[in-house]
Parts: C-alpha cells; structure tokens; sequence
C-alpha cells in the first residue's frame, strides 16, 4: 500500500509536468523532445499496479484505451512485415522478386510504421495515465488549475515576444507565419485548436462559479461578502482572465479552421451549460430560452473580436483550394486500397503518386491536413474501427456524466465540447498529429472521462 501511494504521488506529478512542458518546444516535434515525454509516459504507466482500485467504468476506458494501443502496435508490425508467413496481411517486402499486382498491403517506407507508431501510442498513454491518476473530483480541480495557469503564464510570455519581436519563436529565429501568433508551436492552426481547448476549459470554471453562487450577492452585495463568496468571486476572476488570455492569443492566430471550431464549441458549451443549470429552477421553454439567448450572446461577441478571422474567411474562402485538391487526391489514394493501408507515417511517400495535375506542382505535402483521410490511408479499415470504438466510449461516458454527476455536470459537458472542436478541426487540419498539443488533449479528455465516469457519492462541494 506504502509503495503504492508513492506511485500514485509520483505518477501524478510526472503526469501533471509533462502535460505542462510536451508544448512548449515547439510542440514536441523533435525526436528528442518526443523520446523524453515517451519516457516520462512510460514511467508514469507503473501506476497501473493499481488499476483494480478503479470503478468499473473507469477500468473498461482504460483496457479499452490499452487495446486501441495494441492494436496501433500490431497494425505497425503488420506494415512493417518482417516475419515472413506470420504477418497479418501478404507483402512484397518478402519477395523482391514477387509481382506487386495483387498485394494488397505495400507500405512505401518498410519500418517507417514502426517509427511513427510512438507518435500515436503517446496520446493514448497520456489518456490512460489521466484516467489513472486523476482519482478524485479534487484532484481534477487540482490538475486543470496547474494546468491552466502554467499555460496562462506561457502564452502571455509569448504574447510579450510576439508584441516585441514577431520574427522570434521562443528561443531561435521564426521563419514562417511571420504575421500570426502561434505561442510556443510553429504552426497557427495547432495553436488555435490548443487555445480553444484552453478557453473552453477556463470558461467551464469560470460558469462553475457563477452556478455554485447567486451573481447578485457577488456583483452587488447588501451586506458584507462573506468568504465563501469572496473564495467564489476570486476564483471566477481568476478563471475569467484565463479565459481573456486564451481568446486573445486565439484570435491571434488568424487561424479560419481554428478559430470557427473554437468558437463553435464554446457555443455549444455555453448553449448547454445555459439550459442544464435553468432547468432547475425554471420550465424546458424558458431554459431553450435562456439556451438561445447564451449562444446569441457568444456569437455576437464573436463577431466583435474575431472581425479579422471573419476577413479572411470572407476573402480567401474558409478552406484553400489547394486543400481541397490534396483532399480529392488522399481519397483516390484510400480507393485504391481501402482495406490494409499503407502503413502509419507514408503519407508523404504516397501522396505524389496519386497527386492530381490539377493541384499543380507548388508545394511539397508531408500531411494530408485532414486526421481523418490520412488515418484511413494509412491503417486502412483499423482505423475506422478504431475511431468508431473511441467515438462510442467517450460518447457513452460523457452522456452518462452529463445524466448522473449534477454537481460537477460542467466537466463532461467540456469534454464534449472539446470532443467536438477537435473534431471539426481534424477534418482540415492536423494538429491532432502534433505531439505536444495531442498529449495535451488526450490527457484533459482522460481527466474529464476519469470524472464522469466516477459516482454523485464521491463529489465535493
């Protein structure tokens, strides 16, 4: 049990750091910067000495987590084919001298699967050491607070750097998206799906206060506060300037992609925040009422800051065309071999055999800026399986947060939200497969299932 309380400790604090740093070199893009948060993650999986101490939900996220990881880590194998007849699919790897009509798995690098499966398994660690070490409600509250106000600091540094010297990314020179920012990433679209998600999550604390307190008694007390309500009144501030410093930095990056999905979620969070807490004290007509009139809200003011996104929507179009043709292409790609796929991390040695004369000849495309097209060219019919068992869990779990965790019924309403951004923004872009922002998400999404998951006997006020 001694030991077992030291890994816990220990766990969480290795967790809750390396949620915190994965970011900030340039999202982890480097090898390097990957192989530690891999080793990080590797030990903080000692905690699964006491996974039996988990409720029943909360265990089949987890194994059910721990078998999408096998099957990433045996699809890898199968790619990489270097077992002869125990492969799981033919391959021409084994017989140079074989005709490649026929094969209906031919990956273009040999153990380039095997490379890019640790970029995949990360996420999914990150997930299922959340679930295992986020053990209560408060220790929820405690994680999300580290987490915002680490990444409050950081992003306002960046701010102060952007404002002074726009050629500057942290440490070395900035040479692209000279004229956006994008925090500590290299790219504007992963920093705005990683603001979103960082504004959503402020602005569920900050409503949490406004429910736990009557607004009146907060912003025109009769009498004395007393301190319970200074607590609340504190808290709320504090999440309210978060939630400012993330908005900005997110309209910042001038990301159409990123911004829309952002604020869509914050819409749609807001829209269901609204009705769940004016149900209780009014009928289903006037909380869709309330609903209506918070998702108006949220959307005028989205029109108020965000008139530069709006722009350039209006003026470049919401997706380039020159995605759309690399869209076209990655689907021709998929119909060619739907089944098997070419093998994680092939994309870009793929592509340019099926690139279309009609996208022209600029530009060298090493992601197929959509999660989705590029995970069905690459696993083939895995990944659809594997997005389909993903989509149902969290759905399942989040739903029944909603339903039975009155009290904290703001997490999985997040989460959804959260679910529901990356998921816009995974349909034309890839900040999914930047590693920083991904274990990121993936551990906040592993929190927020870690607490619906869990019974209304074990909340906290």
């Amino acid at each position: 049990m001694q030991l077992s309380s030291t890994i816990d400790k220990i766990g969480y604090f290795l967790l809750t750091t390396i949620v915190v740093a994965a970011p900030i070199p340039f999202g982890s893009s480097s090898t390097i910067s990957a192989g530690v948060v891999g080793l990080v993650l590797a030990l903080c999986l000692l905690g699964l000495i006491s996974a039996n101490m988990l409720n029943e939900q909360t265990r089949l996220l987890l194994w059910t987590t721990a078998a999408l990881s096998a099957v990433v880590v045996v699809s890898a194998l199968a790619h990489a084919r270097p077992w002869g007849m125990l492969s799981m699919v033919p391959h021409a790897w084994n017989d140079p001298n074989a005709p490649i009509a026929g094969v209906s798995s031919l990956p273009a690098s040999r153990y380039q699967p095997l490379h890019s499966a640790g970029y995949v398994l990360i996420p999914l660690v990150g997930f299922m050491c959340a679930l295992i070490y986020i053990s209560n409600d408060g220790r929820y509250m405690r994680f999300i607070q580290v987490v915002l106000a680490a990444n409050a600091v950081i992003t306002m540094v960046c701010l102060v750097q952007y404002t002074l010297s726009p050629r500057s990314l942290l440490w070395t020179h900035k040479h692209h998206y000279v004229d956006s920012f994008t925090g500590t990433f290299v790219n504007p679209n992963t920093a705005a799906t990683h603001f979103g998600f960082l504004l959503l999550v402020a602005l569920s604390l900050a409503l949490r206060q406004v429910e736990r307190a009557t607004p009146s008694r907060l912003l025109l007390p009769t009498s004395k506060p007393s301190a319970r309500d200074r607590r609340i009144l504190g808290a709320l501030l504090a999440y309210a300037a978060a939630a400012l410093v993330f908005g900005i930095a997110l309209v910042l990056t001038k990301s159409r992609a990123g911004v829309l999905s952002s604020f869509a979620g914050v819409a749609a969070f807001v829209a269901a925040f609204t009705y769940f807490t004016a149900r209780h004290k009014s009928s289903t007509t006037q909380a869709l009422g309330a609903s209506a009139l918070a998702t108006l809200a949220t959307v005028a003011m989205f029109a108020m800051f965000g008139e530069r996104v709006l722009l350039r929507v209006e003026t470049l179009g919401l997706i380039e065309q020159g995605r759309l043709c690399t869209y076209t292409s990655t689907w021709n790609a998929i119909k060619d071999g739907p089944w098997w796929g070419t093998g994680l991390g092939t994309f870009q040695d793929v592509f340019p055999s099926f690139r279309s004369p009609a996208c022209g000849l600029y530009g060298h495309w090493e992601m197929a800026h959509s999660v989705f097209l590029e995970g069905w060219l690459s696993l083939g019919v895995v990944f659809l399986a594997c997005v389909a068992v993903t989509y149902y869990h969290l759905l399942r779990t989040y739903g029944r947060g909603v339903r039975d965790r009155r009290r904290f019924r703001f997490v999985p309403l997040c989460c959804l939200s959260l679910l529901f951004v990356l998921t816009l923004h995974s349909l034309v872009d890839f900040s999914l497969q930047v590693l920083g922002f991904a274990l990121s998400a993936a551990a906040i999404l592993g929190a927020g299932a870690g607490v619906a998951a869990r019974k209304r006997r074990t909340e906290v006020p």
